[in-house]
């Protein structure tokens, strides 16, 4: 379980790493239209990440740039996730996604997907506010970069039936899965994250792209979303608006 915090990485212990590729991020011919599915999974960790400009070694077929300021580290630049946390506070920390999609228990600890083959910022959280397990505030608009998206935090009910045997809190609460490993993704007891959900097209092809404020309750979400806006504002991919 990829749970709040815990950053699951023995499904890819098997894995190797990818060279970083020299982009300019313009146009969206760059990227097969199969990524992330078609790519070698291949992941490292970062570590300590220099105040500047940051290319992607492996997110985003290696073509996703952030702007850092000082006292950032990251612990995953994966063919499916990169996330970065501040060093002096890791409880909280800004996540990029590409193609989650809905997930729910089957039965002797897996997961099955549910939903639309063609997961979509719609159909995603259409399906996201009729899980009884979470509490799905209301969609406003946002931005990765500048890509538009919809906006919503999302939490654990107070009537949320735990799903993990392992879980820290009451009740844990896992919703989504990935196209290159089988951990699902959840939240856990006071738990509040913010999603950005938006829908782009590279290759061709239309595909989720997903930014996640991760925060571990309201106060400290509220606390540290400012910096992580600012972080998630000079994401830049070379994809269009799908």
């Amino acid at each position: 379980m990829r749970l709040l915090l815990i950053v699951v990485t023995a499904a890819l212990v098997c894995l190797g790493t990818a060279t970083v590729a020299n982009s300019d991020n313009s146009g969206t011919a760059k990227i097969p239209g199969c990524a992330p599915q078609c790519l070698r999974p291949s992941l490292i960790e970062p570590g300590n990440l220099p105040a500047g400009k940051y290319q992607t070694s492996n997110f985003f077929a290696s073509e996703m740039t952030l702007s850092f300021a000082k006292g950032w580290f990251s612990g995953e630049d994966s063919t499916g996730e990169f996330w970065a946390s501040l060093k002096s506070d890791q409880t909280a920390r800004v996540i990029f996604w590409e193609d989650v999609y809905a997930a729910k228990p089957s039965g002797s600890g897996t997961w099955r997907r549910v939903g639309p083959l063609m997961q979509t910022s719609a159909n995603l959280l259409a399906w996201l506010q009729t899980n009884p397990n979470l509490t799905v505030s209301k969609p406003r608009s946002g931005r990765i970069g500048t890509i538009h998206a919809r906006v919503v935090d999302i939490g654990v009910s107070d009537g949320a039936v735990n799903d993990d045997p392992g879980c820290p809190a009451k009740a844990c609460a896992n919703f989504l899965l990935y196209p290159q490993w089988g951990e699902p993704y959840g939240l856990a007891g006071k738990s509040v994250s913010r999603f950005y959900f938006s829908d782009v097209r590279y290759g061709g092809k239309r595909h989720l792209f997903a930014a996640v404020i991760e925060a571990t309750g309201r106060a400290e979400l509220n606390a540290f979303a400012p910096t992580a806006r600012k972080l998630i504002a000079t994401a830049r991919v070379p994809a269009s608006q799908g």
